[in-house]
């Protein structure tokens, strides 16, 4: 596989390793499908909870040099139930706050396209959440995004809340406000369509389609941020307020 150097790379950053200060041209993705063929090899092996889409809005894509959403992969063993109290990683966290969407039917691998009105009877229920991203690189934004998809779309990990709803009709009322150390520091809510959360777990439906790849039932998809990452360096307490939706509370510590 080319771009083994990056693959190397990324793989000693996330077993406790200096982040990434620069990519030679040999070892940068040449494509969309070598950087998703370096996350899929990144993340091998390990049982699979869900996936996250990144870039969900037009300002996000223009700013990582892509023309559509990314997807990575949410391993089981970095899904937590809130409330949750982590050990920071070596390089901290960029959080985001998001709805996250639990599968209560599959949505198999197919060359039709998936409807909306399919996708959305797929959906058991909207939970609130907060995602762990890592990026592997001492730049992330100067890198481009097919490094970040090769990343693993620099997911590592989410934090579902509680007690979320079976009603679809609570995405587009969803309003979330980020607390730090009981100060609120952020406020977020979905945006319309076509950058709506539903709409990202169709594009997730049909782009995973064209991989051969299929959504499976109690799978949980974060379905992209609500607003800025926040960068997470010390020992603090996050509490994600969801409203009607619920809530997340993560304690983070060294």
């Amino acid at each position: 596989m080319k771009s083994t150097g990056l693959l190397k790379q990324l793989q000693s950053v996330r077993c406790g390793g200096p982040l990434i200060e620069r990519i030679v041209r040999r070892d940068q993705p040449g494509s969309l499908q070598a950087a998703y063929r370096i996350a899929a090899a990144l993340t091998a092996g390990a049982p699979l909870a869900g996936y996250k889409v990144g870039a969900t809005n037009a300002r996000g894509r223009a700013l990582l040099r892509l023309k559509q959403p990314f997807y990575g992969r949410i391993l089981q063993d970095t899904l937590y139930r809130s409330p949750a109290t982590l050990r920071l990683g070596p390089h901290g966290y960029e959080v985001e706050m998001e709805l996250g969407c639990e599968l209560g039917t599959a949505l198999p691998a197919r060359s039709k396209r998936y409807t909306r009105a399919e996708v959305a009877a797929s959906v058991r229920k909207i939970v609130p959440l907060i995602e762990l991203n890592a990026p592997s690189f001492r730049k992330p934004m100067e890198v481009g995004g097919l490094c970040l998809i090769a990343d693993n779309g620099v997911n590592v990990g989410a934090i579902i809340g509680t007690p979320g709803s079976r009603d679809l009709y609570t995405i587009g009322e969803a309003r979330a406000t980020l607390s730090l150390n009981g100060v609120a520091v952020q406020q977020g809510q979905p945006a319309c369509a076509p950058d709506d959360p539903l709409s990202a777990l169709i594009w997730l439906a049909n782009a995973l389609s064209k991989h051969d790849i299929g959504l499976q039932e109690g799978q949980i998809v974060a379905t992209g941020a609500l607003a800025p990452p926040l960068a997470i360096r010390e020992d603090c307490t996050l509490e994600a307020d969801f409203g009607a939706l619920g809530g997340v509370h993560v304690t983070f510590v060294r």
